[in-house]
């Protein structure tokens, strides 16, 4: 059996959308109403989507993308993002999905692991989310050190919100932290899905107007 955490392309984009859009449809979270919306596009052109893989079937995904501002952040957010000038450039994590009857495993959270450390090596000054209210995951968030702040405005186009959506935020000074405290408390599963491939590029942005 052949695992491996590694950076999506093109090739992968038919099955990224079907695991994307069967974890999607089956949210408690929201209700997908243009499953479309979720196949590859230009953001996954511009950023960086990692991929679990296991015999080749992909298990989770996760996509990091820059923003040098809070208009970009709120492009790709579909938010309003409160956050000062320093707050950016900032790495966006989004499109988040895990084959149903694998979201306790771990794998979101090692996809995380390796952005995490991309961000913390690229200095950048906060990881940007989206979560809804009462989602499991923000259990975990709150322990890496991520704080959620209720925006103002949400206009996601693919599907209708069925719980508050949040902001969530993780500032520079607790990235190293977090980071360390996912690679410990996955120390196998990581070993287990070894990193193959090139590696994650945030190339260096500086904050825009």
């Amino acid at each position: 059996m052949t695992s491996c955490v590694r950076l999506a392309t093109r090739a992968d984009a038919e099955a990224l959308y079907r695991l994307r859009a069967a974890a999607y449809a089956a949210s408690a979270e929201f209700r997908l109403t243009r499953p479309e919306l979720l196949q590859w596009d230009r953001h996954d052109d511009e950023g960086a989507v990692l991929i679990a893989v296991r015999d080749g079937e992909l298990l989770s995904t996760t996509r990091g993308m820059l923003a040098g501002s809070r208009d970009e952040a709120e492009e790709v957010l579909t938010c309003t993002v409160d956050l000062p000038r320093s707050s950016f450039p900032a790495l966006i994590l989004g499109k988040g999905a895990t084959k149903l009857g694998s979201g306790n495993g771990g794998l979101h959270s090692a996809l995380r692991y390796h952005f995490l450390r991309a961000a913390g090596a690229a200095k950048l000054p906060a990881v940007l989310g989206l979560v809804y209210e009462g989602a499991p995951r923000t259990n975990l968030m709150q322990r890496l050190g991520y704080r959620f702040e209720r925006p103002t405005r949400f206009w996601d186009q693919e599907g209708e919100a069925l719980k508050q959506p949040l902001l969530a935020v993780l500032d520079a000074k607790n990235i190293a932290a977090a980071c360390e405290e996912l690679r410990m408390s996955l120390d196998a599963l990581l070993a287990a899905f070894p990193w193959e491939g090139p590696a994650i590029e945030l190339a260096a942005q500086k904050s825009t107007p």
